[in-house]
């Protein structure tokens, strides 16, 4: 059972454009973090995918805690990214060199 709420479409939109965007960094650049995030990034789909699949998870109103904890990930992951490429290039920007 997979859900097709208007909510769960637009979560699986967010994974779509991350790992796509992931894939195509990689792809294009051959640098190692994007093949580490895209490592992350499928294994932690691949355990959303299993927990989308059973029908046991959305039963008593509990389809919000696994709303919740599916775009928690993809939040956390992208911000987590960017800050770490926001410092880089503060530092590389403000560095004597």
């Amino acid at each position: 059972m997979l859900p097709l709420d208007s909510e769960f479409v637009i979560l699986y939109l967010l994974y779509l454009s991350v790992f796509g965007y992931f894939l195509f960094q990689y792809l294009h650049s051959r640098k190692r973090v994007f093949k580490i995030n895209l490592f992350l990034f499928f294994s932690y789909f691949t355990l959303m995918s299993i927990v989308f699949a059973d029908a046991e998870n959305f039963k008593c109103g509990n389809s919000l805690a696994v709303l919740f904890y599916g775009f928690l990930f993809v939040m956390l992951h992208v911000t987590l990214w960017g800050m770490i490429n926001l410092f880089k290039w503060v530092f590389k920007k403000n560095s004597p060199l």
